[in-house]
């Protein structure tokens, strides 16, 4: 008796580390098939959300001024989108990433009138939760939009997005090429945490 409890107890084991190793091989692989995301013709579109992505006390972090000089590249080539800076300040942060960012983009030739603050959010789903919001009181809930961020990020974000029945284009700014293989390692417990709780 105590032998087939242990049988089973073994067996159980192995499906659960199979059933873990599946999981994480199909969620790492989803991630990599989004990471080449670009929009060509940014003039489809009424608005754009930037994820944030850390600062260096006041100043943009290396991960976060890609994200931002690949948004300048699409505001150029479409003045007229309503650009949502997206993020919260963290206990490290002298002011709120979505601070830090409009600045960036201020200084950089963007249009201070067309560049809007969301700083309260903490997590992806935050982002674009509350990016959504404020979307909603420019009417513009319904449009096409796009969503910026690190290539990594492009799956998530996006499936996020999709759930909140939102019309999304993904582009995606490059990563730093020594975080590379981690990101995309820690985004992949990230999108299975996600999954699992359906955010």
């Amino acid at each position: 008796m105590e032998f087939k409890f242990k049988k089973k107890l073994i067996l159980l084991f192995f499906v659960v580390c199979i059933s873990i190793v599946s999981m994480f091989a199909t969620s790492y692989y989803l991630i990599g098939t989004k990471m080449t995301s670009k929009v060509e013709d940014p003039i489809n579109h009424k608005a754009m959300i930037i994820l944030g992505a850390g600062l260096w006390g006041s100043e943009v972090s290396p991960q976060l001024k890609r994200r931002l000089d690949s948004s300048l590249k699409l505001i150029e080539q479409n003045p007229e989108l309503l650009v949502v800076v997206s993020g919260g300040q963290g206990d490290d942060e002298d002011i709120s990433e979505a601070k830090a960012m409009k600045d960036y983009l201020v200084d950089n030739g963007a249009d201070e009138s067309k560049v809007i603050m969301e700083d309260k959010s903490t997590s992806t789903f935050e982002n674009i939760s509350f990016s959504k919001k404020l979307l909603t009181k420019w009417g513009l809930e319904n449009s096409k939009i796009i969503i910026v961020s690190t290539d990594f990020h492009m799956y998530r974000a996006e499936m996020i997005a999709n759930r909140m029945d939102m019309d999304v284009s993904m582009h995606a700014s490059p990563n730093l090429e020594i975080l590379k293989e981690k990101n995309r390692m820690r985004e992949t417990l990230a999108l299975i945490k996600d999954d699992i709780f359906n955010f």
